[in-house]
C-alpha cells in the first residue's frame, strides 16, 4: 500500500508506522539512486594469419565468460587505432588497419559498450599469449557476445 504513492488509509500498519505518526509519508518508501551507467570502449582487432583469425575463449569471472571474441584492447572515445594495435600486439611491426567499423552498442544494466571493429592484416610471427586460430567455418559455431555477433552478422565476415 505504500507504493507508488501511500494510501494510508488502507494499510493494516498505519498503527505502526513511524512515517505517519510524524506525518512524513511523502518521504517513503525510499527510493535507490540509480547506479551510474558506465560507458566503456572496447576495440577488438580482427586479425587474419593465413586464412585463420585469431580469437580466444573468455576467461572466467565476467559477464561474457567462456564466450569467444577476437583481440581485445580498451580505450577511451579518442583512442587512435594505431596505439591501441601497438598496445595489444607490441612485438608485430607490419600490420596495415584496412577497416575501422563504427562503434556498435550493447547497453547492460550496468555499463554500455561501444564495440569497435579494427580490421586488420599483415603477418604476425606467432599468434597473441592466450589466443588461438581458427577458420571462419570454426568460428560460425562458436559463441560470441552479442555486440560481436551483430557485427559478424553485419559485416557478413564468416560468408
Amino acid at each position: 500500500v505504500c507504493k507508488p504513492v501511500p494510501v494510508c488509509s488502507d494499510c493494516p500498519m498505519q498503527t505502526n508506522c513511524l512515517a505517519f505518526k510524524k506525518d512524513d509519508v511523502q518521504s517513503y518508501p525510499l527510493k535507490k539512486k540509480k547506479a551510474k551507467i558506465k560507458e566503456r570502449w572496447f576495440y577488438y582487432i580482427l586479425l587474419q594469419v593465413k586464412d585463420k583469425w585469431i580469437y580466444r575463449q573468455r576467461p572466467a569471472g565476467d559477464i561474457w565468460h567462456n564466450l569467444h571474441e577476437f583481440i581485445l584492447v580498451e580505450g577511451t572515445k579518442s583512442s587512435s587505432p594505431g596505439t591501441l594495435i601497438r598496445k595489444a600486439l607490441p612485438s608485430v611491426r607490419s600490420l596495415k588497419i584496412t577497416q575501422v567499423s563504427e562503434p556498435q552498442i550493447q547497453k547492460l544494466s550496468h555499463q554500455t559498450i561501444h564495440a569497435c571493429f579494427l580490421h586488420v592484416q599483415g603477418s604476425v610471427g606467432s599468434v597473441p599469449e592466450g589466443y588461438q586460430a581458427a577458420a571462419s567455418a570454426s568460428l560460425k559455431k562458436k559463441a560470441f557476445p552479442r555486440v560481436i555477433n551483430d557485427y559478424i552478422r553485419s559485416a557478413r565476415l564468416f560468408r
